[in-house]
């Protein structure tokens, strides 16, 4: 099985940690892994030893340039799933971009807050 995470976060703390954590458990199973992260997150270096990694520039939820370089990584990756990992960034644009290429995907958020209603 082939799983491309895409995660927004820059520190290597919370969701990213948890990114990683799972990653490299899931790598030890003989599970394939694709990170697609942002190119200046602390997550790159300690994720290549466990997944194929891309850094990307990830300026915003609306950084739809952002939605064709994904495309090109699923396309070239053929991953099985989608996993989106990270409120910023991933939920709109990453969603966006499953979508289009007939991936399935899900979501996780790790954090309790509550959402603002609109």
């Amino acid at each position: 099985m082939k799983i491309l995470h895409i995660e927004g976060g820059r520190n290597f703390y919370g969701g990213a940690l948890q990114v990683f954590y799972l990653i490299r458990e899931l790598s030890s199973h003989n599970v394939e892994n694709v990170l697609v992260c942002s190119d200046n997150s602390d997550l790159i270096e300690k994720a290549m030893p466990y997944s194929e990694v891309y850094g990307l520039t990830m300026k915003s939820d609306l950084d739809f340039f952002l939605i064709v370089k994904i495309i090109k990584i699923i396309k070239k990756e053929n991953p099985d799933i989608i996993h989106l990992h990270s409120r910023r960034i991933a939920e709109i644009i990453g969603g966006l971009s499953a979508k289009i290429c007939n991936i399935p995907c899900v979501l996780t958020r790790r954090v309790d807050n509550k959402e603002k209603k609109i």
